[in-house]
């Protein structure tokens, strides 16, 4: 009977040391679990400054382009008054021209019918002046024509590089307001950044 109490007693306090042990190994593992977790949470750490750090970067450098390409605009609205003012100026100078070539033509025609008035009993003369005024006034009509076709050829020209700069102001405009939101959305939503593809910034137009 003793004995087999002792047996017993024996086989329970060897389930305890069992248990005990198990208890112990879990406690070893889960220490190894929480130190593996520390590591991997520096190493997150670790990672995340790194991420941190680009995706300020990045914000930077998103702020300069916003300034540069601001800087860029304020050059190009610059040249843009200064094309319209050379338009004006060359519009002027075509009108005054133009208006300088019509005189002559009726000075000329003036000039005609004293002529064809003065010379009517004289056919030969008065044919050949006529001629002679004719002759002038085809002479200076081209070259009134040429001067007003040379100027609209510039207008033109200068009114299509207006045009172009133009529409390249409302591209970098779109661009200044596409880099602005990309910035505040990154700032708010707490990402990096991730610059799109970027051709270099073109040379101002002269």
């Amino acid at each position: 009977m003793v004995l087999a109490e002792l047996e017993q007693e024996n086989y329970n306090l060897a389930r305890k040391m069992e248990n005990m042990k198990k208890q112990w190994e879990n406690e070893i593992e889960k220490n190894v679990q929480t130190k593996l977790k520390l590591e991997e949470s520096k190493t997150k750490r670790a990672d995340l400054k790194h991420k941190c750090d680009a995706f300020f970067s990045q914000v930077e450098g998103l702020h300069l382009q916003l300034q540069q390409s601001e800087e860029d605009n304020g050059d190009l609205r610059i040249k843009l008054r200064d094309r319209e003012t050379r338009i004006q100026t060359l519009t002027d100078s075509a009108a005054r021209n133009l208006s300088a070539a019509m005189e002559q033509i009726e000075v000329l025609r003036q000039q005609v019918a004293v002529y064809a008035e003065d010379f009517a009993k004289e056919r030969s003369d008065r044919e050949r002046i006529e001629a002679e005024a004719e002759e002038e006034n085809r002479a200076l009509g081209e070259q009134a024509a040429m001067n007003l076709s040379t100027a609209t050829e510039e207008n033109e020209v200068l009114r299509h590089q207006i045009e172009a700069d133009r529409e390249r102001l409302v591209d970098l405009e779109e661009e200044i307001v596409a880099l602005r939101q990309q910035a505040r959305r990154a700032l708010r939503i707490g990402q990096p950044v991730v610059l799109p593809a970027h051709e270099e910034m073109p040379a101002v137009l002269e």
